[in-house]
């Protein structure tokens, strides 16, 4: 029973798939505590309540397995943009793509059980502790940035689960193979990896970019040129190196961070494939926040005109940042 529904899930297309029960994740559910009376809890952006996110019959009371399936999007970028976009995010949203996939498998199963069973699919949408999902269902192991990391796909994995009331006999975990590199930590920019296995979301660049509002003096400093996420805790990774590239060419990167195109969107109407990718969600004047802040940070000149006609935004936050960097940059001039 099992292979069969590892060879459907290979079939449309996943890269990784793995079966664990639906129990509570006591070990995941003790390090929240504990990283909770650490001073970082909560997390942005993640339910606030810790029982939910290590009970996955919270989402299917009857559940009796939980299929983890993984989606690798690795891609070579050729020439790095001056202006940085996390790669996960420079295809189409990835939710789009994984939801359809999922949906086929479903309708799959369905005609395989002959409709016996009730299959319910999730793709970072509900409050579930997805990689501790994938890890004790044999995907990976969680390494010292948190992340779930495939020793043949490195960590640049997307990861989704169809949650049944079928049982099926369960994956065992991987052990961790992280040994005593700690290059994830050294390199981490915002010194947000305060020791393997914790991070303090709040210093993470990849928050600060997601961050709404108005930033500390720090924090802009910190953003350096990035317009949304990071990836140095990745891109550090030894298993992310000479991983195989991504068979869906739909994630294929195609956005770039290009100051003009970002700072000239039209606040209703931007870019086609702008609003499509999965940076989308916070709106795209945070992008134009950050790529202001980055403008100023790499003092760049060469965008004094665009950021003039955006002293007189219809968005306060656009127009304070806006004259707050032609002053920064005519001051250095």
């Amino acid at each position: 029973m099992k292979q069969e529904i590892k060879n459907m899930a290979g079939e449309i297309g996943f890269d990784l798939f793995g079966i664990t029960t639906p129990d509570i994740l006591t070990n995941d559910l003790q390090r929240l505590v504990a990283r909770k009376k650490a001073g970082y809890w909560p997390v942005p952006f993640i339910e606030q309540n810790i029982n939910k996110l290590v009970d996955p019959k919270d989402l299917f009371e009857k559940a009796e397995s939980i299929i983890s399936l993984g989606t690798a999007y690795n891609f070579k970028v050729e020439n790095e943009e001056k202006y940085f976009i996390s790669n996960y995010a420079r295809g189409i949203d990835y939710h789009l793509l994984i939801e359809e996939m999922m949906n086929k498998l479903i309708v799959r199963l369905n005609l395989w059980s002959k409709n016996k069973y009730k299959f319910k699919a999730f793709v970072d949408t509900v409050p579930l502790l997805e990689r501790a999902v994938a890890r004790k269902a044999g995907l990976g192991w969680i390494g010292k940035n948190t992340s779930l990391i495939n020793e043949k796909f490195g960590s640049y994995i997307f990861l989704s689960e169809i949650i049944t009331d079928m049982k099926i006999e369960p994956d065992l975990p991987i052990n961790p193979k992280c040994g005593d590199c700690k290059k994830c930590i050294v390199n981490c920019k915002g010194d947000a990896l305060k020791e393997p296995y914790l991070l303090d979301s709040q210093s993470c660049l990849a928050y600060l970019t997601q961050k709404k509002g108005y930033l500390t003096e720090n924090e802009k400093s910190l953003l350096s040129s990035h317009i949304w996420g990071c990836d140095a805790c990745q891109s550090s990774c030894p298993y992310n190196q000479n991983i195989p590239e991504s068979n869906h060419q739909a994630l294929m990167p195609i956005l770039r961070g290009d100051p003009t195109e970002i700072l000239n969107f039209s606040r209703n109407n931007p870019p086609k494939q702008w609003q499509n990718a999965a940076l989308s969600w916070r709106g795209m004047r945070i992008l134009q926040r950050n790529t202001i802040i980055s403008i100023v940070n790499n003092h760049d000149l060469q965008y004094l005109p665009l950021l003039k006609n955006l002293i007189d935004d219809n968005s306060p936050i656009i127009r304070n940042y806006a004259k707050w960097a032609i002053k920064e940059l005519e001051k250095g001039n």
